[in-house]
């Protein structure tokens, strides 16, 4: 899950749930990689450099038990890299 629906997702939770201290970044990957336009269009132009950039970033996942933990609290707490 990346981009829009992740950002919808979050934006859901948190009418209920007190999200300070989340970082998108930790949790979802962006919708599309690179820091700049240039790099951007390289990605996109080589789908196979992106998907090796996509494997060597891990990011920490999001269960359904720490959704219910959250919602059960009422407050986010940052979840460990695994």
């Amino acid at each position: 899950m990346y981009g829009d629906i992740a950002q919808w997702f979050v934006e859901d939770l948190s009418k209920q749930v007190d999200m300070t201290g989340f970082e998108f970044d930790r949790y979802f990957p962006p919708e599309f990689y690179g820091s700049h336009s240039l790099e951007r269009l390289f990605f996109w132009l080589c789908p196979f450099a992106a998907a090796i950039r996509r494997r060597k970033i891990f990011y920490t996942s999001i269960t359904l038990g720490i959704i219910a933990e959250a919602l059960e609290t009422r407050k986010w707490t940052q979840v460990e890299r695994r």
